[in-house]
């Protein structure tokens, strides 16, 4: 019961789009990789930079992460965490990993994601914010690109080893070890 009208779609295993990081995946309902992971200090670190102009914060949902590594925090007006989440990671740090641990399951980053005018909208209200991928393009521009979280997939011999017959998932409060990093160093503004 999520008090809206929803439909159960089951999706095809068809090959889905190439992947951020090269390669491609059997992805639904995703545009650029099957997981996109935030960490809940990055989106501090961008509220706070929105509030030092006079705006208001955004959460973790206005990004539409699947992973949200972090400490719990409730959801505005609820008791619920925003997304799974997972532990602590300092600000902008899951910019430098290359591949990761969540729980069981070992991670590939498939690369950064740049981010799209849909930040501006919240996905609660509907409303236009207006000031996040201005405030974004202040410390995280890349390339002609605003980025703020990054692709992840399951390591393709992972996938293997379970066939597609194996259930793999991730809770909320399983531990992320990120594995293998990039030189390149957290940015925050």
């Amino acid at each position: 019961a999520v008090g809206v009208p929803c439909r159960l779609v089951r999706c095809s295993r068809a090959r889905g789009p190439p992947l951020a990081g090269g390669g491609a995946a059997s992805i639904g309902f995703a545009n650029e990789a099957p997981l996109l992971l935030v960490s809940q200090e990055s989106v501090e670190t961008l509220s706070s930079a929105l509030r030092r102009e006079g705006e208001r914060p955004v959460g973790a949902r206005s990004f539409r992460p699947n992973i949200v590594v972090g400490a719990p925090r409730a959801s505005p007006g609820g008791t619920r965490p925003e997304a799974p989440l997972l532990s602590a990671a300092a600000s902008g740090a899951e910019d430098g990993w290359t591949a990761l641990r969540v729980g069981g399951l070992r991670l590939r980053v498939a690369g950064p994601c740049a981010r799209c005018s849909m930040v501006e909208v919240d996905p609660a209200s509907g409303a236009r914010h207006g000031s996040v991928l201005r405030t974004l393009a202040t410390y995280r521009r890349s390339h002609a690109r605003i980025n703020f979280g990054v692709f992840c997939e399951l390591e393709r011999a992972a996938a293997e080893r379970a066939g597609g017959t194996e259930r793999m998932f991730v809770e909320e409060g399983d531990e992320v070890e990120p594995v293998a990093r990039s030189p390149a160093s957290p940015t925050t503004p």
